[in-house]
């Protein structure tokens, strides 16, 4: 937190009076896997495109990566890369999320059509909503 990139947005976290925090004292002090990391809509736009394009590991190890390997519910499915939504002919999305006290991300990827939508929030909130909310309008869900 204290060599921040160029112009982070803070989280924020509602206490239970109804007033706001930032979040800098409820992050890991070092990003890993399960949170801390800092992510961009341009970057996690880019990182589907360099995916389904092979660019970051071969055409198998990809395959192997996006393949649906544990039923969570009815159609969706969790491998490797995430969570996906799935129908008889294949995978209709893959779904990514992060989350961290006053943060949150989703973003979801439609090989089909090769359309990427992320939703970056500095909120514990809001992401999921905004994000459905695009899918109806560009009718995807």
């Amino acid at each position: 937190m204290d060599a921040l990139p160029e112009r982070v947005a803070l989280g924020y976290i509602e206490k239970p009076n109804g007033e706001w925090k930032t979040n800098i004292y409820s992050l890991p002090a070092k990003g890993g896997s399960d949170g801390g990391a800092y992510v961009t809509a341009k970057d996690m736009v880019t990182f589907w495109e360099s995916l389904f394009n092979n660019q970051l590991l071969s055409e198998e190890m990809t395959e192997q990566l996006l393949k649906p390997r544990e039923q969570v519910e009815d159609d969706i499915y969790y491998g490797y890369a995430g969570y996906m939504q799935v129908c008889e002919e294949g995978v209709v999305k893959y779904i990514l999320m992060g989350y961290d006290p006053g943060v949150n991300f989703r973003s979801v990827y439609y090989p089909e059509t090769s359309t990427a939508i992320v939703v970056c929030s500095n909120e514990d909130e809001g992401a999921y909503e905004i994000l459905k909310e695009i899918e109806k309008e560009m009718e995807l869900d």
